[in-house]
């Protein structure tokens, strides 16, 4: 009894203790002093005298406005996070002397209609405009300061949402840039559809990464001979750009065939709609965002290039037909995602890689033949690849992130080739041997019950909406990230195990749909007869599957040894207890 009493107690003090630690872990106080505004926010005074607005109540509604100080203390920040979900205010007021808006501070805003940045503010952390859906106006001080701020990527800026900024209360259409800049920063008009006329002035030597990307109504625009970068994304996206001029006395960058070229690296930094690329050894490889946007209906890369960029046909939505050449050897990151006419693409045999998101999107594309050279998928690389049938795995691959096919809702035949030693397809489902991971299933495929199937991989049926039953084999201890996402006509599940087993298995979110089926227990009898047995006779991973390193048992047996001992310990607690007693 007495061993009950100290067990109770001592996890009420682990409890007690957790909710203190726990918010101080989620929120420092990083010293200094709080307190409370206008009944509705929260600040911090730090140690160095200046104030931080650390969080908006959520109840807070219509205009706020954030004072200049507070007690006399000059206020220069917005912290991460401090409006986040005000769902109901309609206006902030930022003053000047913020110099800083931090990560995600204003996300999920959904009634925010107009915002200010006054001239003060230096830097704007990534997401801080996220999800401002109703964004209607935001009213930029000062240009000049706006062009230096930094920004931390699409979402910093409200111009994502909008479109257009405004100067002054000037929608912004036609700028000059004052003669005194010499940096425009990365993402300064990211997004502006409604600038038509920018004049740069001859004191620029810097434009930042997607300093004007997607600002399809620029139709034209001249570079300084002062500039001596341009970041990647610059001009990406610019649908309407048709002229690119370069300074004559530019020692960085030339302009040939409208095609924007970095002379040292032979990097076309950005082509044309065309998508003619020069072949006079002029240019030797394709920057990230070369040809994002552009209207092309064909990419043949020539043979004179050696590398492809990130992203560098991301939304081409005319491309159809894509060749890239035996002088490649890795397609990058997002390189074609996007692309949602593309039904024809040629890889050679030298392609080793296929990046994050290489195809993602690319929603026309029925067939891909991976070549026989091939060693690693990247995550998401075909995901939403909704018309995709069949893909073959070759023999050489080595790597298959997670979410490769996620969103592959016609996928119905997955193969891999005889020899390799890691992965092999059962039933239609692509499995991972070496640690017993379900990476992909398709609507007519059966999770394999012979054991070789421990975990049941994120995205692993996502988008499957025709199927309709699923083997969940008993030994499965843990079903990944959203690997039944819209699987929404999912009606029954046949577990391997039983209920209470079942309960046990880790279940991440995402998959909600289990919840709402018919849960047949002890039974793996699923009563499908479309898709072949044996997977097109494609098993080509280690044959019994298994975990190949034997981790897991090592891993039960560590968890058994842990329980024996704790038990032992609980026994010994006991019987002293009883002795004293006695």
């Amino acid at each position: 009894m007495r061993f009950l009493k100290v067990a109770v107690l001592t996890l009420a003090i682990l409890l007690t203790v957790s909710a203190f630690v726990m918010p101080v872990s989620a929120a420092p106080n990083n010293g200094g002093t709080t307190g409370y505004y206008g009944g509705i926010l929260t600040y911090r005074i730090s140690s160095r005298g200046t104030v931080s607005i650390t969080k908006c109540n959520g109840a807070a509604s219509g205009a706020v406005e954030i004072p200049a100080e507070i007690d006399g203390v000059p206020v220069t920040s917005i912290a991460d996070y401090a409006f986040q979900h005000c769902k109901s205010i309609t206006s902030v007021y930022i003053p000047e002397g913020i110099t800083g808006i931090g990560y995600s501070a204003f996300y999920g805003c959904t009634s925010l209609e107009t915002v200010n940045i006054p001239s003060t503010v230096e830097k704007i952390e990534y997401a801080a405009f996220y999800k401002c859906s109703a964004l209607k106006s935001a009213d930029i001080a000062d240009l000049a300061a706006w062009c230096s701020a930094s920004l931390d990527g699409e979402y910093a800026t409200p111009a994502h949402i909008l479109g257009t900024l405004t100067v002054n209360g000037q929608p912004v259409s036609s700028i000059t840039v004052p003669d005194y800049v010499s940096k425009i920063s990365d993402y300064a008009f990211y997004g502006c559809k409604t600038l038509t006329s920018v004049t740069l002035p001859e004191t620029l030597e810097e434009i930042g990464e997607c300093a004007f990307y997607g600002c399809d109504g620029l139709a034209s625009i001249s570079v300084p001979d002062g500039v001596s970068v341009i970041g990647e994304g610059a001009f990406s996206d610019c649908d309407g750009l048709k002229e690119l001029n370069i300074a004559a006395g530019n020692q960085k960058y030339s302009n040939k065939d409208g095609n924007l070229i970095e002379l040292d690296t032979k990097t076309l930094i950005r082509g044309v709609d065309s998508g003619i690329i020069p072949t006079d050894g002029s240019v030797v490889r394709l920057g990230s965002y070369a040809f994002s946007g552009c209207s092309m209906i064909s990419a043949s890369v020539p043979d004179c290039i050696v590398a492809i960029g990130a992203s560098t046909y991301k939304d081409c939505k005319q491309l159809t037909t894509a060749t890239v050449p035996s002088s490649v050897d890795v397609i990058r990151a997002g390189v074609f995602s996007g692309c949602e006419k593309l039904t024809s693409v040629t890889l050679p045999d030298t392609i080793n890689l296929i990046g994050v998101s290489a195809f993602r999107d690319c929603t026309g594309l029925e067939n891909i033949d991976l070549p026989a050279s091939l060693g690693e998928i990247k995550d998401y690389a075909f995901a939403n690849c909704v018309k995709l049938k069949s893909v073959t795995i070759p023999q050489a691959v080595k790597g298959i992130g997670g979410g490769v096919f996620d969103g592959c809702k016609s996928l119905s035949t997955i193969a891999v080739e005889k020899g390799n030693t890691r992965y092999g397809c059962d039933q239609n489902c692509l499995i991972d041997y070496k640690n017993g991971t379900l990476l992909r299933g398709t609507y007519k495929g059966t999770v394999p019950t012979d054991g070789s199937v421990k975990k049941i991989g994120y995205y692993a049926f996502s988008g499957c909406d025709n199927l309709t039953a699923v083997v969940i084999p008993d030994g499965v201890s843990e079903i990944g990230i959203n690997a039944f996402l819209d699987c929404d006509n999912l009606k029954t599940v046949y577990c391997g195990s039983d209920e209470a087993t079942f309960k046990k298995v880790k279940k991440l979110e995402g998959n909600d749909v289990l919840k709402s089926a018919e849960m047949l227990y002890n039974n793996t009898d699923i009563p499908v007869a479309n898709g072949d047995s044996d997977g097109n006779g494609s098993n080509g991973g280690l044959l019994g599957g298994g975990d190949g390193d034997g981790t897991d048992n090592w891993l039960w047996l560590g968890m058994g040894a842990g329980a024996v001992l704790i038990i032992a310990v609980a026994i010994v607690l006991v019987l002293k207890s009883r002795k004293k007693r006695s």
